[in-house]
């Protein structure tokens, strides 16, 4: 019993000692305006809620580093060392059979002059010794006529191939409506055909819609073979127009 009461003894004492010695070495409560009262600690700022923290930087897709390469990020490089030939003129009188001269006649709603543009069409053509350019999109009817007045002035300079419509003033997403759907289609095209050459045509061209998007009734496509188009081809044949069209495009153009 004495032992426990001398413990009790030791345990309060060494409590009061320690209580001495913490206000003594300043941890204990002190004035609130005493010289020695420390600064107060900084508080860390609250890290941002999810939503308010900025978004991360997706990398490129610069193919580096094992990261897929986009094609917009292709930039190749020729690495080769071999002596570079720069060629701005063609070494003899050269032919265009690629160009859209179509477009530069809307210019005119944009306030730009059309034929101003021609000019500088044509002198761009010298500067690079393009004796003859073929305009692929000269339609057909009125069309027609308007796009060979605009090329007069430079006739010589100038071919120009028809275009035929296959839609028509059907609805474009209702191929059952389309001109070319009605049984006399082919017919009144091969006699259309005759009248673009009297009016300056000296070409057909089909652009790539004819075998890639125009379709029939049952959603297939339509076919540059379709024998249904067979009077369109004798017609081109008989008048001596040629027919530039697109028939070898990648198969997975086709895929679905």
């Amino acid at each position: 019993m004495q032992a426990i009461n001398r413990l009790r003894r030791l345990s309060l004492v060494s409590m009061l000692l320690l209580a001495a010695h913490a206000v003594g070495s300043g941890c204990g409560p002190q004035q609130a305006n005493s010289p020695t009262s420390p600064a107060p600690a900084e508080v860390a700022p609250a890290p941002l809620a999810a939503e308010d923290a900025p978004p991360e930087e997706s990398p490129p897709l610069d193919g580096r580093d094992g990261r897929e390469l986009a094609l917009g990020q292709f930039r190749p490089r020729s690495q080769l060392v071999v002596p570079a030939h720069d060629i701005d003129r063609a070494r003899f009188p050269a032919v265009d059979v690629h160009a859209h001269l179509r477009y530069k006649l809307a210019l005119r709603k944009d306030g730009l002059d059309p034929d101003e543009k021609l000019a500088d069409f044509v002198a761009l053509m010298d500067r690079n010794n393009i004796a003859v350019c073929v305009s692929l999109d000269g339609q057909m009817g009125d069309a027609l006529a308007e796009h060979a007045k605009y090329l007069e002035r430079f006739r010589d300079r100038f071919v120009i191939f028809a275009n035929i419509d296959f839609q028509g003033d059907g609805d474009p997403d209702d191929a059952s409506t389309w001109d070319c759907q009605r049984p006399d289609f082919a017919r009144r095209k091969a006699l259309e055909l005759g009248a673009a050459k009297e009016a300056g045509a000296a070409g057909v061209k089909f652009f790539k819609s004819f075998g890639l998007e125009w379709k029939n009734p049952d959603g297939s496509l339509i076919a540059v073979d379709d024998e249904r188009w067979d009077p369109i081809w004798r017609a081109c044949g008989q008048l001596g127009l040629p027919v530039l069209l697109h028939t070898g495009d990648p198969a997975a153009f086709f895929e679905t």
